[in-house]
């Protein structure tokens, strides 16, 4: 939808495209990739959401295909924005998972956690204000980084609210009860030896020996 946006807002090639979308930290809210757009813009020609308007040449650098957006493509946009914005929907954001898990944790290391995350907050909240104040001195009129203010307003709530939070813990207003810690063996339990050799197999006796007192014939001989 950012592609068709851009394509919407004047025609461009993929590599402007790339650097506006770049400039106006749209890689926070896609994932950008040089190969990934142009296959972006040719599934939007394919589609009819979008065209060759002609070529240009920067240099010796080969010609460079600029695309526009169709009037099609104008329409399914406006359709996506306004199903978009009409309904709020679960976007699944990774931080409320570890809020509701944080109870499993030891006061000072989610004091610890915390204070780290509100380091990571405040340093992105002045980064998006410093790329709102560089885009607006280009000039770039706001609506087209109103993404960026956004970003800026929800880095800078929950930096508030993280804040409360760290606090209402270590005043004791947040009641909190260690998990029971866990102990584990310092060693390992000895495992089961094998003994080096197998015991002697089990010999069965060999037959008795013959009887060698015994005459080869009957004791009794016949007499005459």
């Amino acid at each position: 939808m950012l592609a068709l946006s851009l394509l919407l807002e004047k025609p461009m090639h993929p590599y402007q495209m790339m650097q506006t979308m770049r400039m106006r930290r749209a890689d926070e809210l896609v994932r950008l990739g040089p190969g990934a757009l142009y296959h972006t813009v040719d599934r939007l020609v394919r589609e009819g959401l979008a065209e060759a308007e002609g070529t240009e040449r920067d240099g010796n650098r080969p010609d460079r295909t600029i695309y526009r957006a169709t009037d099609l493509g104008a329409d399914m946009l406006a359709e996506s924005v306004t199903e978009m914005l009409i309904t709020p929907e679960p976007e699944y954001p990774r931080f409320p998972v570890a809020l509701s898990e944080l109870n499993n944790l030891p006061r000072d290391t989610a004091l610890d956690l915390l204070a780290r995350r509100v380091e990571g907050l405040r340093i992105r909240r002045d980064h998006y204000a410093a790329t709102m104040a560089a885009l607006a001195a280009r000039p770039l009129a706001r609506r087209y980084w109103l993404q960026l203010d956004y970003q800026h307003a929800a880095a800078a709530a929950e930096l508030t609210w993280t804040e409360r939070l760290i606090v209402d813990l270590r005043s004791g207003t947040l009641a909190w009860s260690d998990p029971p810690a866990t102990t584990r063996p310092d060693t390992d339990p000895p495992a089961t030896t094998r003994p080096d050799t197998d015991p002697p197999a089990t010999t069965r006796p060999e037959a008795d020996p013959p009887d060698t007192d015994a005459p080869d014939t009957d004791p009794q001989e016949s007499t005459p």
